[in-house]
């Protein structure tokens, strides 16, 4: 496969960001591994990975079925460009050094949760439901609430208003 750097598809921030529409209109029967990639607007979908020196985002792998793009995984990727001398600084491959030394990268940020619905049900419903759909259960419990408020409302209303006219109140 062959990619352009100086016209490098731009990547996507999130993974829901990821679409076909970030794929240029590629060039080849699919078959072969050389692709050409090109744009048909005016480069604003591309990044030059030489003036940019580093790119990290989500990319789409696509596949054409019945003449229809359909994207066929996801990968997080970071692409960067580093000078002569800081490759020979610290050269990468061949088992030169300890792994997750050259780039530095930082411990994974994994929830303190067992997700064990039985063992700790509050936690999973934070990291699971509440970090989704927190506005949605924030909204609901106040339609709620109104609602009840208006069902006491037109409940109470007719007795009030009888006590009130017959002075009974």
């Amino acid at each position: 496969m062959t990619i352009d750097l100086c016209h490098l598809p731009k990547p996507a921030k999130s993974l829901r960001g990821v679409s076909p529409a970030q794929v240029p209109q590629m060039m080849g029967n699919g078959t072969s591994n050389s692709v050409a990639v090109t744009f048909l607007d005016d480069h604003s979908t591309s990044v030059n990975l030489f003036e940019a020196k580093r790119v990290y985002g989500y990319f789409p792998f696509t596949r054409v079925e019945e003449g229809v793009v359909e994207i066929a995984g996801k990968i997080e990727m970071e692409l960067e460009v580093v000078t002569e001398e800081d490759s020979k600084a610290r050269p990468a491959g061949l088992g030169r050094d300890e792994p997750n030394m050259n780039p530095k990268l930082p411990e994974p940020n994994r929830p303190a949760t067992s997700f064990l619905w039985l063992s700790s049900p509050w936690k999973s419903f934070r990291h699971i439901i509440w970090k989704n759909y927190k506005w949605y259960c924030i909204t609901l419990v106040i339609l709620v609430i109104l609602f009840l408020f208006l069902f006491l409302f037109l409940y109470s209303f007719p007795g009030a208003t009888v006590e009130y006219i017959l002075g009974t109140y």
